[in-house]
């Protein structure tokens, strides 16, 4: 006599799956109820009533696939081949600038096989919006700072600190502690 795994019910013989609920059978002699109530020990289990043994395969092939994808994202958001973290390593922007928005484009006119332009705007008080360049090498893990847009008095804003790469020094900005000026400050 068979009878299935899960819900324990009797099968005619030659038969390889349960009729009632799909799973597959067991061979054995004359089960009883202790035999069915054995079976029915998994009442709690994670898997889905109706779903079976094909959810414990697709399951953890799914978590597999959303794992490798998570870290590939990861190491290609370490790698950057955009450059704005490379700025972002050696350029802090203090809280009050650090909201505005990050470009890139590939540079037009540069000898080095990869360049990227990058600029970063933020709104400053009695300015308006004002634009810092830098041109960035991402296989030599360097960059050139091309000032800002309009040509604001860097040394009257604490826009940002400067990370020191072979030291590890902060820098700060010359204006850091300093009140904000009334009007905008021109070089």
């Amino acid at each position: 006599m068979l009878h299935c795994v899960k819900c324990g019910s009797s099968l005619p013989e030659g038969s390889t799956l349960c009729l009632k609920c799909g799973f597959p059978v067991a061979m054995g002699a004359d089960r009883g109820d202790a035999g069915a109530e054995g079976v029915r020990e998994d009442k709690y289990s994670a898997t889905p009533s109706g779903y079976g043994h094909h959810v414990k395969f697709w399951f953890p092939l799914l978590l597999a696939v959303l794992g490798s994808a998570a870290v590939f994202m990861a190491i290609r958001v370490k790698s950057d081949p955009s450059g704005i973290e490379i700025v972002k390593r050696h350029f802090v922007f203090y809280d009050e600038y650090s909201h505005g928005s990050w470009q890139r484009k590939p540079c037009q006119d540069s000898q080095h096989q990869q360049c990227v332009d990058v600029s970063y705007t933020v709104p400053v008080q009695a300015c308006g919006p004002v634009t810092f360049s830098w041109r960035v090498f991402p296989s030599d893990d360097d960059l050139n700072y091309e000032g800002a847009q309009p040509r604001v008095d860097e040394t009257k804003y604490a826009f940002y600190a400067f990370l020191i790469k072979d030291s590890g020094t902060l820098v700060a900005a010359q204006a850091f502690g300093k009140p904000v000026p009334e009007t905008c400050q021109y070089r």
